[in-house]
C-alpha cells in the first residue's frame, strides 16, 4: 500500500534516529521497531525560573554504554542541553537537528529564522566540531507524492573518535545576548549562563546535578 511518504525506504528514514533531534553513533541511530529500545527519566526538577529533566537512553543503542541527556530550561527563552556519551570503544558522534527552512551555519553554531522569531544554536563542546547541513532527505519520497517539505537537516559532528564524549548546546529563542561559559574544576563542571534578564548557574559532574540556580 502506498502512502504520502512514498517508498518503504523513505518510511525507514522516518523511523531512523537521523530523522529526529537525536544523536547518532558512528552514523547509526537507535534500534528501530524494537521493544528493547527503551529510555527512562532518571531525574527532574521544576520551579518558577528554571526546569530540568534528565533522561537515559543507552539501551536504545547497540554500541552505547551510556547516553544521558540533561535539558535545562531557563524560562522562557533559553535551553541548555548537556549530552554525556560512553561507548565501549572509540566512536564518532553526530548531534542532529531539523527545521522547516534553512539554517545559517555560523562559527560554533547555527541560526534559524522565520518571519516572527530567531533561534540560535551554540555548541560549547566538543572542541573538535564540524557543523554541516543538508536540504535533501537521505532517502527522498517518491516524486508522485508531490511533497515540498523544505526541511533542513543540521549535523554537528565530533571529528575525533572517542570512547567518552560530551556535547554542550545552548538554544536561545529571540535572545541574542544569551551565552554560556563552561569551566571544570577536577570532576566538577560549572556552567555560567547569561540570560536576557539575569544569569543562571549549573554545577554538576558526569553522574549527578549538584545545583541549579537563577538570579
Amino acid at each position: 500500500k502506498r502512502d504520502v511518504y512514498g517508498s518503504p525506504h523513505h518510511r525507514d528514514w522516518m523511523w531512523h534516529s537521523k530523522s529526529d533531534n537525536a544523536i547518532l553513533v558512528n552514523g547509526e541511530g537507535q534500534a528501530k521497531h524494537s521493544a528493547e529500545a527503551t529510555g527512562r527519566i532518571v531525574d527532574y526538577s521544576f520551579s518558577d525560573g528554571v526546569d530540568y529533566v534528565v533522561g537515559e537512553a543507552a539501551d536504545s543503542y547497540a554500541p552505547l554504554d551510556r547516553w544521558t541527556r540533561r535539558i535545562f530550561f531557563f524560562k522562557p527563552q533559553v535551553i541548555l542541553i548537556h549530552d554525556v556519551l560512553d561507548a565501549p570503544e572509540p566512536s564518532t558522534f553526530q548531534w542532529q537537528a531539523h527545521a522547516q527552512g534553512e539554517f545559517e551555519v555560523v562559527e560554533r553554531g547555527a541560526v534559524w529564522k522565520n518571519d516572527a522569531h530567531t533561534v540560535q544554536l551554540s555548541f560549547f563542546a566538543p572542541a573538535d566540531l564540524e557543523i554541516t547541513q543538508s536540504l535533501a532527505f537521505d532517502t527522498p519520497p517518491h516524486e508522485w507524492a508531490n511533497l515540498d517539505l523544505k526541511e533542513a537537516h543540521l549535523t554537528a559532528s565530533a571529528t575525533e573518535a572517542a570512547a567518552q564524549q560530551e556535547f554542550f548546546t545552548l538554544i536561545a529563542i529571540d535572545a541574542p545576548e544569551a551565552a554560556a561559559t563552561v569551566t571544570r574544576a577536577d570532576a566538577l563542571l560549572k556552567v555560567d549562563v547569561t540570560l536576557p534578564d539575569g544569569s543562571g548557574l549549573i554545577e554538576m559532574d558526569r553522574d549527578r546535578i549538584v545545583s541549579v540556580s537563577r538570579d
